[in-house]
């Protein structure tokens, strides 16, 4: 972790094997690693401090390629590397399993939240799920694109308040509302590889530099 202000660099070093791919909470103050390997690592850690809040062991195969926090930092999700692209929540106070959930297709490309923390989404190369969170219950709905959009792989994703944005290969940003496919936008010639959400407004970052 880099402190701006005095210019130095700190390090969590409880991690066995190379790290790909990280997440923090939206105050900053949590961290969120995971790595690759048989038994990869999931660890969140305090971002001041370094110290580990939470190893978790045993929970992925092969490796974590997707971390995201809950807005309400009360849950984090991780998403490894098995044939099923197994979701794993986990509560942060308690650092106990909420539920496990199995994503049969391809990699999953794009994980987050919704701005309520009751729904989870993801999305990859032709599909995307939302896994909403209702008592201690969780209902799975599959992302219906209709004709307002096609199918193609779906690259990265992110919550505008309830609604969900998703970036595609052709250079589109789909809006859904529910698990409806909303609005399409045109917004890049090229594939969007990222999108970052503040409050109502959206940055968006594709292959073709704009």
């Amino acid at each position: 972790a880099f402190n701006a202000g005095s210019w130095q660099q700190r390090f969590m070093t409880s991690h066995t094997d190379d790290i790909i791919c990280v997440a923090a909470t939206e105050d900053g103050k949590i961290a969120a690693t995971g790595q690759i390997g048989t038994n990869p690592r999931l660890i969140v850690w305090e971002a001041t401090t370094m110290r580990p809040l939470h190893i978790f062991k045993d929970i992925h195969k092969h490796g974590i390629t997707q971390i995201a926090f809950s807005p309400d930092g009360t849950l984090i999700a991780s998403v490894g590397m098995d044939e099923q692209h197994t979701v794993v929540v986990h509560e942060i106070a308690t650092g106990e399993v909420r539920c496990k959930l199995t994503q049969a297709g391809t990699k999953c490309l794009g994980l987050g939240w919704s701005g309520d923390s009751a729904t989870l989404a993801a999305c990859g190369v032709g599909w995307i799920l939302f896994h909403e969170f209702v008592g201690g219950n969780v209902r799975t709905k599959t992302g219906i694109i209709g004709t307002k959009g096609r199918v193609q792989p779906l690259l990265c994703l992110g919550w505008i308040g309830q609604r969900c944005a998703v970036g595609t290969a052709d250079g589109h940003i789909y809006i859904f509302q529910g698990h409806e496919l909303h609005i399409s936008v045109k917004a890049h010639s090229r594939h969007v590889s990222c999108i970052h959400v503040v409050g109502e407004r959206m940055a968006t970052g594709a292959k073709d530099g704009k």
